[in-house]
């Protein structure tokens, strides 16, 4: 008679292992904040001249021939809407520019809802509302290669891209040039308006449906104690 084996050292490899989130191809990340005010171009977090590897270049994004989809995700708080009269006066973006303004997501200078413009002013789905001093997260998916640009308000990054409730889905089409950039700015104003950006990244892979470690090694333990009641 063979001896028997424990199949619990390989088992738990196994299920810590699938548990493991699996890295993001990162291609800039700003963990702290970034302050913008007073209006104009904004503040360039990255661009041609400062990006690790030339990725901006090497990958197409500056002449609109990128293959491969970028992701963009930010926190943005808008913590003074000053020169806002109810109908315009106030506006706040994170921004692609490339000789100026190309597309744009925050909120447009006609409007007190989270939005954005290039290629023309826009609402995000279900018109949300900027509350000054609440902070928003957002997923920008840019797609060269369908020439669109998608927005998530407030996305559960825990569930896949395509389970991601449509109430909170924009999808922007025909960007034309408005998708190439060699810079991404961001900017609020008029005058002493401000917005505080942090947590930006920016990665060619998707942030959506990667589970929480506790969520795995959760069910993990849950099939060992099936085991264990086997044996």
């Amino acid at each position: 008679m063979k001896p028997f084996r424990s199949p619990l050292p390989v088992v738990c490899a196994t299920l810590l292992f699938a548990a493991a989130p699996v890295p993001a191809a990162v291609l800039f990340n700003l963990p702290g904040s970034q302050v913008a005010t007073g209006g104009g171009d904004g503040v360039s977090i990255v661009n041609t001249g400062n990006d690790t590897a030339d990725w901006i270049t090497a990958g197409g994004y500056d002449t609109g021939s990128a293959t491969v989809p970028l992701y963009f995700s930010w926190t943005a708080n808008i913590t003074n809407n000053a020169g806002e009269t109810g109908t315009g006066g106030f506006f706040t973006a994170l921004q692609l520019f490339k000789g100026g303004e190309r597309f744009a997501v925050g909120n447009t200078w006609t409007s007190l809802n989270w939005g954005g413009f290039g290629g023309g002013d826009y609402e995000l789905t279900g018109s949300p509302a900027y509350v000054v001093g609440t902070p928003a997260n957002f997923v920008m998916k840019l797609d060269q290669a369908a020439n669109t640009a998608t927005v998530w308000f407030n996305p559960n990054l825990t569930l896949l891209e395509a389970a991601q409730p449509a109430g909170i889905t924009t999808v922007r089409s025909a960007l034309g040039i408005n998708d190439e950039f060699e810079s991404i700015n961001v900017r609020a104003g008029n005058d002493t308006g401000s917005t505080t950006f942090s947590n930006i990244t920016i990665q060619n892979t998707t942030p959506f449906g990667i589970p929480e470690p506790t969520t795995g090694l959760l069910a993990g333990l849950a099939l060992l104690g099936v085991i264990r009641r086997r044996r």
